[in-house]
């Protein structure tokens, strides 16, 4: 069940076991302008081979499959194909962590409106690769937006802001491993901003380009998969930071 159309159409290729559950959405989509169902796959495996052949733009993936299940067959899309975007698409929403670990670009639960699902489709395809950050600058309008922060909420900000400067001032642990602990916890916990401050408050403690990135690794090994997206991030800012000087 393949078809070709032009490029001003956003490309779906439908991944659900239940032939019925593929014909209903099928339909759904075929009355949405500017997309087309290109294929169909009864199983994650179909998905895989299906998504190398025709490229789609979008893959409307279910987890519950034969063969291979959605999060394997997301995993290899994603590892194969990273211009293809994966949507998980799927009544049980326990799954949301696990399917974006897998690379899923968008969990949904079934259910939701047709304007809703539209408009899912359309911002995931057209999100394309995420343009990385200037850090120096996100750095500088972080540092602007925490304090408007604290002018809001002085009372908060100032204990917080003490806190901070206790926690990691010189001590048995110096001022540059606590920087370094609080990067690596930083990309563990995917906090962008928190990576922008810490890479740059490690460079002031004094961290060299070596010790932050065996820093990103141990957040790795920690942090696993998710990490290592938010380690490649880190590993921009020190590079933007250090070039800036």
């Amino acid at each position: 069940m393949i078809s070709n159309s032009g490029s001003h159409k956003v490309r779906v290729l439908i991944a659900d076991d239940r032939r019925t559950a593929r014909q209903g959405l099928k339909a759904l989509l075929a009355r949405i302008p500017g997309i087309e169902v290109i294929g169909e796959a009864a199983n994650g495996q179909e998905a895989v081979d299906l998504a190398a052949v025709h490229l789609p733009d979008v893959v409307l993936m279910d987890i519950q499959m034969p063969k291979m299940d959605g999060m394997e067959s997301t995993r290899r899309i994603k590892s194969q194909l990273p211009a293809v975007k994966v949507i998980i698409l799927t009544i049980h929403p326990q799954y949301r962590q696990q399917a974006l670990a897998a690379g899923a670009d968008v969990f949904l639960l079934k259910g939701g409106t047709t304007e809703s699902l539209r408009n899912t489709i359309i911002q995931t395809k057209d999100k394309g690769v995420r343009k990385m950050k200037q850090y120096p600058e996100y750095y500088e309008h972080l540092k602007q937006l925490v304090g408007k922060l604290s002018s809001e909420i002085p009372g908060t900000m100032g204990g917080f802001g003490r806190l901070h400067q206790s926690a990691v001032a010189d001590g048995v642990l110096s001022a540059k491993v606590k920087e370094l602990i609080a990067l690596g916890i930083a990309i563990t916990v995917r906090c962008d901003g928190c990576i922008a401050f810490h890479v740059h408050d490690a460079l002031k403690a004094g961290a060299s380009h070596e010790e932050i990135v065996e820093t990103i690794g141990v957040a790795i090994l920690m942090g696993g998969g998710p990490s290592v997206m938010y380690g490649s991030e880190a590993l921009e800012a020190l590079e933007q930071f250090e070039a800036a000087g």
